[in-house]
C-alpha cells in the first residue's frame, strides 16, 4: 500500500511539474512560431516591417485574423540598441500598433484615438537600455529584447484600399544608437 501511495505521489508531482512547465513555456513557443512565419516571409530580416494586404484563409499568420484589416508585422530585436518606429495615423479609419514581448504579453498599445501626434513617433528600448534624448519620441521599454509589433488598419471601403496601403507602407523601423547597453 505504501508503495502504491509513493508512486501516486511521484506521478502527482510529475504531473504538476509538467503542467507548470507547459504553462510557462507555451507563450514563448507561440511567439517563436509567429516570428518564424513572419521572418520566413520577410527573408529573415528583423526590425523590418512586413506588410500584408487583406487577409485570406490561406495567409493566417495570426490566429483568427480579421478579413477587413490590413496588417503589418515587425519582429523586433533590441539587443543592440533601440528602435525608432514612425507610423502615420489615418484620419478616417481605425488604426493601431500593438507591442508584444517574447512571452506574448501585450506591453504597449496605441490606436488612432489615443495618438497625440501624426505620425506617431516611438522609441522602443530593451529592458537594459539607457534612455537617450529622443526628440519628443514616446519612449517604450520592452520587457524582453525580442518580440513582435503588430500594426492594423481597418478597410471600411475596398475602394479606399490603395490609399490605406500607401499609409501602411510608410510604417518605418530603424535601429538607432547601437551600444546603449548599460
Amino acid at each position: 500500500m505504501k508503495s502504491l501511495m509513493k508512486y501516486g505521489l511521484i506521478l502527482l508531482i510529475l504531473a504538476f511539474a509538467s503542467h507548470v512547465i507547459t504553462l510557462w513555456a507555451y507563450p514563448y513557443v507561440i511567439l517563436s512560431a509567429v516570428n518564424n512565419k513572419v521572418l520566413k516571409k520577410s527573408g529573415g530580416e528583423v526590425n523590418k516591417p512586413i506588410h500584408h494586404g487583406l487577409i485570406t484563409a490561406k495567409q493566417r499568420t495570426v490566429v483568427m485574423p480579421s478579413p477587413d484589416l490590413i496588417y503589418s508585422f515587425i519582429c523586433f530585436d533590441v539587443s543592440d540598441g533601440g528602435l525608432r518606429i514612425k507610423a502615420p495615423v489615418p484620419s478616417d479609419t481605425y488604426w493601431s500598433l500593438a507591442f508584444y514581448g517574447s512571452n506574448t504579453d501585450n506591453f504597449y498599445h496605441i490606436n488612432d484615438r489615443q495618438a497625440d501626434r501624426n505620425p506617431v513617433d516611438i522609441l522602443l528600448l530593451g529592458p537594459d537600455t539607457c534612455h537617450p534624448k529622443t526628440h519628443d519620441a514616446k519612449v517604450i521599454v520592452a520587457p524582453s529584447k525580442k518580440g513582435v509589433i503588430l500594426a492594423r488598419l481597418l478597410v471600411k471601403d475596398p475602394g479606399g484600399l490603395d490609399d490605406l496601403v500607401k499609409i501602411q507602407k510608410q510604417l518605418s523601423c530603424k535601429v538607432i544608437q547601437k551600444g546603449l547597453e548599460k
